[in-house]
């Protein structure tokens, strides 16, 4: 990445961050000075409140972070920040010149992350971010379940986003303590790729009045489909895929189901 002088702020324009890892380059180094470049492009050329759309794309490492020095990005300063795709270690949403916290988190209305989270960071950003229209969490573990990398949240209520549209999992952990918390009351798609015995899942989440497409890659028994079925609106489109034997629900007329079975 180069700052230049070509840059027109009058129109839309999205900032890619991408580390490549050399020999010549230690990695401490070499992160440290991808944001600085960052930061000179802000500084110099396009200042923090023109960025409405960033994409960083990190090794999958634990880089190392001197977190004594001052941090590149000032918190508070992309406000206008909309869209965020971010791929990279966990321990970079905390520890990087862009960590997690809520001053990034508030404005944004699409939030795509690959990393491996304890499903508590991801319910600590869902917390956060008050503006999201769309969001996927990929890689949410089990095994890092009691390694959580953002702050604790203890909800007292159900914390309503009304905003979010759609929202993509994939998780080998039991979904349920994240999404309960919440009221999706716009929510018109799901994407989940769930790695887990998810008998019982189903019934416990309160996703589905409002659905207009769902796809469940994950084990779904005929008796679930069939409740989850008369949960939607009469015109959604629901697909199941699942296990050996299994069957999808392709789309669905209103006067019946369409089962597709398949074998995997």
């Amino acid at each position: 990445m180069g700052c230049g002088g070509s840059v027109d702020v009058s129109q839309p324009f999205v900032v890619t961050a991408q580390f490549y890892q050399t020999t010549g380059w230690p990695l401490e180094l070499g992160f440290r000075r991808l944001g600085e470049i960052l930061s000179v492009l802000a500084y110099e050329e396009v200042p923090w409140e023109h960025w409405n759309e960033l994409n960083i794309i990190l090794p999958h490492i634990e880089l190392p972070y001197d977190t004594d020095v001052p941090a590149l990005i000032p918190f508070g300063a992309l406000k206008n920040l909309q869209r965020l795709k971010w791929a990279g270690h966990r321990r970079q949403l905390l520890e990087s010149w862009l960590p997690f916290a809520p001053a990034v988190l508030r404005s944004l209305t699409s939030l795509y992350l690959t990393t491996e989270y304890a499903m508590q960071d991801c319910a600590h950003i869902l917390f956060h971010s008050i503006n999201l229209r769309e969001v996927t969490f990929n890689r949410i573990h089990k095994s890092f379940a009691d390694e959580p990398v953002l702050p604790f949240l203890a909800f007292g209520v159900r914390v309503e986003r009304s905003c979010l549209e759609s929202l993509t999992l994939t998780s080998d952990d039991d979904i349920d303590p994240l999404v309960q918390p919440f009221t999706f009351s716009s929510l018109r798609h799901i994407d989940f790729h769930l790695f887990y015995p998810t008998i019982s899942t189903f019934h416990h989440l309160d996703i589905w009045a409002t659905l207009r497409t769902a796809l469940l890659d994950c084990y779904v028994t005929e008796e679930d489909a069939e409740w989850i079925r008369d949960q939607c609106p009469p015109t959604a489109k629901l697909e199941f895929k699942g296990q050996p034997g299994s069957y999808t629900i392709a789309t669905r007329p209103i006067d019946g189901v369409i089962y597709r079975h398949v074998m995997f």
